[in-house]
């Protein structure tokens, strides 16, 4: 149990961090970068089509919004039951 409390707001830390160096690196000249040679040329004059870099960027982040979002609502009933718990602890005592 306290696994899953330490562990959840690391991942939530490491989410904001990645999204950061994402936005970061596919953002204005940067986003160059990620793509091949040959297909810089026709998305400096206007004609854009996806790499195969953009496409396994964009399915990691998918993956990686997906697991943020199956954490968040695992944590909830451990976030329910813990007061739940508490206050029923401090009916006995």
């Amino acid at each position: 149990m306290l696994a899953a409390i330490l562990f959840y707001p690391c991942w939530i830390v490491f989410m904001i961090v990645m999204g950061l160096i994402l936005g970061a690196a596919t953002q204005g000249d940067d986003s160059l970068e990620w793509m091949e040679a040959d297909i810089r040329q026709s998305v400096q004059s206007g004609v854009v089509s996806r790499t195969r870099s953009e496409s396994t960027l964009a399915f990691l982040y998918q993956v990686l919004i997906l697991m943020g979002i199956f954490f968040f609502y695992l944590s909830i009933p451990f976030l329910l039951l813990i007061p739940l718990l508490l206050g029923l602890l401090s009916l006995l005592l």
